[in-house]
């Protein structure tokens, strides 16, 4: 028997937050989750805020954001048989009706296992959230072509988001406010590379999406990385941490005075088997 997956290139992403539409909860699950038209997720590895679905408003809303990331995804998810606007790649504004905000960027398209399109927009900006709290409209467009989502009580809802948000990185053991009171947070662009991919027996066919917990000193130095948010594949997640100690650079956080500071932070790390 042949084994294709050997022979497909390892893939590496390194996210600042998660978007893996396949995974997203069904509306019929966030609805059993809670009752009201907006649902919470609280996954092991992410927080994800739903707004399901109805004959009035036939697409359904996630808002996906990962604890002490920057930045959140936003997915919409038409019925089935419902087809999208745009298409990969293009660029389209983002819109939210009552506060008059706008922001641009690429989408991704494709089609869930259940058959259902989806559009997604990546790396929202971390005032993305403050902002939809007053909104009553998400739009996307781009030219003529448009897809909207009510969101009444969105602040309410994003109360909850950030919740879930709070008692996760409790639960991580990352001090939210430290973190939100620096002028910056370390940061290391390229922390990791492809030639720090783990071997293909590692992965064992599949992909793997691992959260970090990294102590960065006041030099940029990796003191210390923990695993918060697990593969499932306990191997490849020590690989990972071990790979980070040994290579991964950092500039330091920075205070509200301007000195280096030591500070825990959040990294998800995605392996990937190219298709």
């Amino acid at each position: 028997m042949t084994n294709h997956t050997a022979s497909r290139p390892i893939r590496l992403s390194v996210l600042l937050a998660a978007s893996l539409v396949a995974a997203m909860p069904s509306p019929a699950a966030a609805q059993q989750a809670q009752p009201a038209r907006w649902a919470v997720d609280w996954s092991e590895q992410h927080c994800t805020l739903v707004r399901n679905s109805s004959a009035a408003a036939p697409t359904t809303l996630y808002l996906r954001t990962v604890p002490g990331g920057n930045s959140q995804n936003l997915v919409l998810v038409g019925n089935p048989g419902q087809a999208l606007p745009f298409a990969n790649g293009e660029r389209v504004t983002l819109s939210l009706d009552s506060v008059g905000a706008a922001m641009e960027g690429p989408v991704r398209v494709g089609q869930r296992p259940d058959g259902r399109r989806y559009v997604v927009l990546d790396e929202l900006s971390s005032g993305f959230l403050d902002r939809l709290a007053g909104a009553g409209e998400i739009r996307l467009s781009r030219g003529a072509a448009s897809m909207a989502v009510p969101v009444p009580g969105a602040r309410n809802a994003v109360t909850a988001l950030r919740a879930c948000v709070d008692e996760t990185l409790r639960q991580w053991g990352v001090d939210e406010r430290a973190l939100a009171a620096l002028r910056q947070r370390p940061d290391a662009p390229a922390w990791l590379s492809l030639r720090d991919r783990p071997s293909r027996a590692l992965l064992s066919g599949s992909s793997g999406i691992i959260v970090l917990r990294l102590t960065v000193d006041a030099n940029g130095r990796l003191t210390n990385c923990t695993v918060v948010g697990p593969s499932g594949n306990p191997v490849l997640d020590r690989a990972t941490c071990a790979t980070a100690r040994e290579r991964a650079r950092f500039t330091p956080g920075v205070d509200t005075n301007g000195m280096p500071v030591e500070a825990r932070i959040i990294r998800t790390v995605r392996w990937a088997i190219e298709d």
